[in-house]
């Protein structure tokens, strides 16, 4: 009977291996095809992040280097970037991606 038992649930287990190998977390956002062009329209204009304003938002070096900070002032109610008051606004969505791949350690991909 314990023979039998133990053959039952190894074969449960085998039948049961090739549905976790699809289980998989989710590729963190990519910096050049989901982040970047964020940062490019939203971010880095000429009032805000651009070329005469600091930080530069002008590459990964840049961007990574003020991630931390990036998390911070997305999440902030108070103080939120983009301001309330700017031309352009992050959606929930791009925050989200960006908060993503700043979780995910702002890997360069």
């Amino acid at each position: 009977m314990q023979q039998r038992l133990y053959f039952s649930t190894l074969l449960l287990m085998i039948g049961l291996f090739p549905l976790s190998k699809g289980i998989t977390s989710a590729p963190p956002p990519s910096f050049e095809r989901d982040i970047f062009p964020i940062i490019q329209q939203k971010c880095a204009v000429a009032t805000c992040h651009g070329q005469s304003q600091r930080p530069y938002f002008s590459d990964y070096t840049a961007i990574e280097k003020k991630a931390t900070r990036i998390e911070k002032r997305i999440t902030n109610d108070r103080r939120p970037m983009p301001p309330t008051d700017a031309e352009v606004s992050l959606s929930p969505d791009e925050q989200q991606l960006i908060l993503d791949w700043i979780t995910a350690g702002a890997p360069n991909n």
